[in-house]
């Protein structure tokens, strides 16, 4: 039977998975000490990654962990960046930090841990629910930013992309809102001879077999 309980110490997960921490690259959101991810943090640098990346809002708030991070595995380098998830237009230029470092070649494992709670309704500055914002589309957004750059080159396929999403987005309209009486739906108007053609050749016809 697996040793594995409510109660196993996480130092223990660690170690009996020390191949798969020693050498990464982690990144942590909300390491404020006391937090989830402050233990986080802490525990897997008694796997010795290579770097570890803390994004938050307050260095101050940790910069202890930070220290004991240097304590414990002074051979892992521990990099700040501050992080803003309540504002989606903040997000974008911390994370050319990250993007822009040489030392960064990659992030082997992303730890999305901030977050917030039960708290009163309000609105962020974007105009969303901000529970909703900071817990789930600033998430989408700030992985999609770190995502390699894998279709720069490629022009078919990100259509095909937003008009599957057109179609899920019409599909889930319909299950929410058919009790109201509203239909969603998605169309193709076939082949028209209009202008949304323009930047189309027939060489890209051949992304679709690579």
């Amino acid at each position: 039977m697996s040793h594995y309980n409510f109660i196993i110490e996480r130092s223990t997960i660690v170690s009996d998975f020390s191949s798969q921490v020693k050498g990464r690259i982690f990144l942590i959101t909300g390491p404020s000490t006391g937090s989830v991810g402050a233990e986080i943090a802490l525990t897997l640098s008694r796997g010795y990654p290579s770097t570890t990346l803390l994004l938050g809002r307050s260095l101050p708030k940790i910069q202890p962990v930070i220290e004991t991070i240097d304590t414990i595995s002074p051979s892992t380098v521990v990099k700040f960046v501050p992080l803003l998830l309540t504002s989606l237009a903040s997000i974008a230029l911390p994370l050319k930090t990250i993007l822009n470092d040489t030392f960064i070649p990659h992030i082997d494992i992303l730890i999305y841990n901030a977050g917030i709670m039960a708290c009163p309704y309000e609105r962020s500055e974007d105009g969303l629910e901000s529970q909703w914002q900071m817990n789930s589309l600033s998430y989408f957004l700030l992985t999609n930013l770190l995502l390699p750059r894998r279709t720069n080159n490629k022009r078919l396929k990100p259509h095909a992309q937003s008009k599957t999403t057109n179609i899920i987005f019409s599909v889930e309209l319909n299950r929410r809102l058919a009790k109201r009486g509203v239909e969603g739906f998605a169309l193709h108007p076939g082949a028209i001879d209009t202008g949304l053609a323009r930047h189309f050749a027939l060489e890209m016809l051949g992304e679709k077999f690579e």
